[in-house]
């Protein structure tokens, strides 16, 4: 690529990132965080995901033909063995390619230049999370101790507060909502269903609708994804990957939360 052209293509990306968070600064910051909680723009969108993992799969011949598999932690937790688990794993690098990239280039600058241009503290987001019906007295506590950790710079211990907050948090959710978290096993005693058993379920992904809900499997339970929820149960995250951005993430999850309320008359979670 000559010189020119290639400083052409920068320019039309900064372009770009500063159009896409104008709108959030140019308003009140408590209204730029109510603008945040409801905008799907940071959330890839699954058409086009799934449009991109197509071409790029027509457009390359031998890519079945490519072994394709996970390591993590010194270990293989995932592998490719036919054309459907081969376009799965394709999918899954396209969507989480887009979620880095929206989230490094996009959200971290914005909230950065929230936070030291126009004065976003964690009680503001707090404010928000707190003023959601459905947002748990018990899970209150270590929800604001985790996001004003995140404001501390403490991206490890507000990641490892925060993560098993939100799970807890969705449960209660839909709880709340008249839907069964726990199932019945053999000793006849309710047990909780797994996180990723719990996402799985059928009507867990209507209430949530589509994009949000593959958000926040990707993000926590996917192995082909972040799986925040069991890196961190298990202790298998590293300090190196409690980035900012990651943190940042989380949070994210919590504001979209704040979307959903409690229809009464069809027992129901509303977005």
């Amino acid at each position: 690529m000559k010189k020119g052209v290639h400083t052409e293509v920068i320019v039309l990306k900064c372009m770009y990132i500063e159009n896409m968070m104008r709108p959030y600064l140019e308003v009140d910051v408590a209204e730029s965080i109510d603008m945040i909680a409801k905008s799907i723009d940071f959330i890839p969108d699954i058409n086009n995901v799934e449009k991109l993992t197509k071409e790029l799969i027509a457009t390359s011949p031998l890519y079945h033909l490519v072994t394709k598999g996970l390591i993590d932690d010194e270990k293989k937790v995932a592998e490719a063995k036919n054309d459907e688990e081969s376009y799965q794993w394709a999918f899954s690098q396209n969507y989480m390619l887009y979620v880095q990239i929206v989230l490094n280039m996009i959200m971290v600058p914005l909230f950065d230049k929230l936070m030291n241009e126009r004065g976003l503290t964690s009680e503001l987001i707090v404010n928000k999370i707190f003023a959601w019906p459905l947002m748990s007295a018990k899970n209150k506590p270590f929800v604001e101790l985790g996001i004003k950790k995140f404001f501390d710079g403490d991206y490890v211990s507000s990641i490892h507060i925060l993560v098993p907050q939100f799970e807890s948090t969705l449960r209660r959710m839909f709880a709340a909502a008249g839907y069964a978290t726990t199932s019945i096993k053999k000793s006849t005693a309710q047990h909780e269903e797994t996180f990723n058993e719990f996402l799985n379920r059928d009507d867990i992904k209507e209430a949530l609708g589509e994009r949000i809900h593959k958000l926040i499997q990707m993000v926590m339970v996917d192995q082909m994804g972040i799986n925040l929820r069991n890196k961190v149960a298990h202790g298998l995250i590293t300090f190196e990957q409690c980035t900012k951005g990651l943190n940042l993430l989380v949070i994210y999850l919590f504001l979209l939360l704040t979307n959903y309320l409690v229809v009464k008359e069809e027992n129901n979670a509303s977005e």
